[in-house]
């Protein structure tokens, strides 16, 4: 019962936010806000699932540097991931990432990028708008890259290691 309950008011976060965002118009700034707040979230969700070390941040930091240098190859109907991903594929197997990482690294950056593309998935007409696309995306990316910068004891690689840890129990009460 209380799963469904947590389940339930999750829900209900996410409808509230996408009416709230879906139903007024946002100006340029708000719409990157959103996206940077966005993607320090998919960054400190994945350092408390993964629990990685600095290296792997780092390394993760990188491929989306490489992300960002690319947007432009981005077409229309496409998304990040399927575009991004054999760019990313072919930094993760090359020197620049030792084996050991390979996992943690990918699945870093594939919690970036389907981040990304979720922005667009909750949000299309923000894909739509000309010249705003790359501004979010990039707002985003640096969101994220903020998010693999914070220390461990910043507040909200806390927070988030705690509910990681709830979570993990809550699932294995089952």
């Amino acid at each position: 019962m209380k799963k469904i309950l947590g389940i339930l008011a999750v829900s209900m976060a996410l409808i509230a936010t996408a009416v709230f965002t879906t139903s007024c118009d946002l100006t340029e700034s708000q719409l990157k806000t959103i996206a940077q707040s966005t993607g320090i979230a998919a960054s400190v969700g994945w350092i408390a699932k993964q629990d990685p070390d600095t290296n792997a941040m780092a390394m993760v930091s990188s491929v989306l540097d490489l992300v960002q240098s690319n947007l432009n190859e981005v077409a229309a109907g496409k998304t990040y991931t399927e575009v991004m991903a054999p760019k990313v594929t072919e930094f993760i197997r090359s020197d620049a990432v030792p084996q050991k990482y390979e996992p943690l690294v990918l699945a870093g950056s594939t919690a970036a990028l389907q981040g990304i593309d979720m922005l667009f998935v909750l949000y299309p007409a923000w894909k739509e708008k000309e010249g705003v696309t790359i501004g979010i995306v990039t707002a985003f990316i640096n969101g994220a890259k903020g998010g693999l910068a914070l220390a461990d004891d910043d507040p909200r690689i806390i927070k988030a290691r705690e509910l990681s840890a709830v979570s993990k129990k809550a699932w294995k009460a089952e």
